[in-house]
């Protein structure tokens, strides 16, 4: 009797590890190495005019990020470039937030009622696909985490 206790202990261990084992996402085999990681896109609003200014953070997987400022409503005027690096234990952070936040499995709309505030949008690129959620003044937790992850490594503390 005790064999076959051991043997169904046995059996539902390896059962749970291997469980485990597949639930874990990793962050290499969800995000390449290099190229386009995150690009969000904030567009200021008052009541349903969106404002001229546009503001675009991309964050690239190598560490590379970019800031863009467009006046926005003309093309004739260019876009206002800055350029930096971040470490990679902070790209880490930022996919690991991305991964802690389902982000893939939001809705492609987290709006709010409210009328004032900003238009974001954020797209995420993954191996294999790439995600976009947009959200008028979002109240949505998830989305809010990975929309800080990202200007955290603009505005460092």
């Amino acid at each position: 009797m005790k064999k076959v206790q051991h043997f169904l202990l046995l059996i539902l261990t390896v059962c749970c590890l291997i469980t485990l084992a597949g639930c874990k996402q990793s962050l290499s085999s969800t995000f390449s190495s290099e190229g386009l990681l995150a690009e969000m896109v904030v567009q200021p609003v008052v009541g349903d005019i969106m404002t001229a200014e546009i503001q675009t953070f991309r964050v690239y997987n190598d560490g590379k990020t970019e800031k863009l400022t467009a006046a926005g409503i003309s093309d004739s005027e260019p876009a206002v470039a800055q350029s930096s690096e971040v470490l990679k234990e902070e790209i880490a952070t930022l996919q690991k937030a991305i991964l802690a936040a389902s982000f893939f499995e939001l809705p492609k709309d987290v709006s709010s009622e409210s009328m004032d505030g900003s238009m974001d949008s954020i797209t995420i690129y993954a191996k294999d696909k790439s995600y976009t959620v947009t959200g008028m003044n979002s109240e949505n937790t998830r989305f809010n985490a990975v929309k800080d992850a990202i200007y955290t490594l603009f505005n460092p503390k």
